[in-house]
């Protein structure tokens, strides 16, 4: 089947970065506090411990520090709590803007005229499944999505930060009271858990981005009057998902998804799916 060759709905690297920092912003605030107070508390414990050789009678120092972390948790929800909503939806904007402009310069681009290319011939996807049945059963309209649900689902993974950072924190602080670790063992821990809770953000960001912008773009489309799309493959990656590679070309219908692995699934919805899609304009 001939179709009219239309440009790739791409996600922006822009607002994933952008959101990323966001977020980071509010990271290097919490642990930059929060790591000053364990040190101003646990340098006099193990200094005492050195000094006396004695084995640690550490009740005071747990009692500080459950203290420190119950007062950490309620003023770090806070902190993350109070933006997360203006940061989400900013950054579902951002998507919902560069869908638009991709979608208008796709109907530019097929009003004035474009080149012929030959995708694979569409076949009808296999029956749903119970798993993905819920396409068909949606109460939203076909190929559509709630934006104010994306805008929460990412208030949730903002939020979600503090809470795993300090109990993490907290975990390893109690160790090392209890293993009687010196400060440079604590620091390095702070530092690795610091690591580790950027590496979270940037991960958020990046999967958030591809999913939100997929979503919207189908929505996009949907609206443009479209009704089928291009699977494509992004071909970036260091461990592809072999399903998603073998769909590349393949055609799906925008109120379904595409049919991969026994479900219907659209681009960038599975977590490190990085796949994008183009409308299906047959020549």
């Amino acid at each position: 089947m001939k179709a009219l060759k239309t440009r790739r709905l791409i996600y922006s690297q822009l607002n994933e970065d952008d959101y990323r920092r966001r977020m980071l912003r509010l990271i290097r605030q919490m642990h930059t506090e929060v790591s000053a107070e364990i040190s101003s508390m646990y340098a006099p414990f193990i200094a005492s411990l050195q000094r006396e050789r004695l084995a640690a009678n550490d009740a005071d120092i747990v009692g500080m520090f459950v203290g420190l972390f119950r007062s950490a948790r309620n003023k770090w929800r806070m902190m993350f709590g109070m933006p997360s909503e203006k940061m989400a939806r900013d950054f579902v904007k951002a998507n919902q803007a560069s869908a638009k402009r991709q979608m208008k310069a796709t109907v530019r681009q097929i009003s004035v005229g474009a080149q012929e290319e030959s995708p694979p011939e569409y076949t009808a996807k296999p029956e749903p499944t119970p798993k993905s049945r819920f396409r068909a059963e949606s109460a939203l309209p076909p190929g559509r999505v709630s934006v104010n649900a994306m805008v929460q689902a990412n208030v949730s993974l903002i939020q979600s930060i503090p809470e795993k950072y300090l109990d993490e924190v907290e975990y390893l602080v109690m160790q090392c009271v209890q293993n009687g670790s010196d400060m440079r063992t604590l620091t390095e821990e702070l530092q690795h858990r610091y690591g580790l809770t950027k590496k979270r953000a940037a991960f958020i960001a990046r999967d958030q981005n591809h999913k939100v912008f997929g979503r919207i773009a189908v929505n996009e489309a949907v609206e443009a009057g479209f009704s089928r799309g291009i699977w494509r493959h992004s071909r970036g990656g260091r461990e592809p998902r072999e399903s998603h590679v073998k769909a590349n070309g393949d055609v799906f219908e925008l109120s379904q998804g595409c049919f991969i692995d026994d479900e219907y699934i659209y681009p960038g919805e599975k977590i490190n799916c990085r796949c994008v899609f183009e409308v299906f304009v047959p020549a």
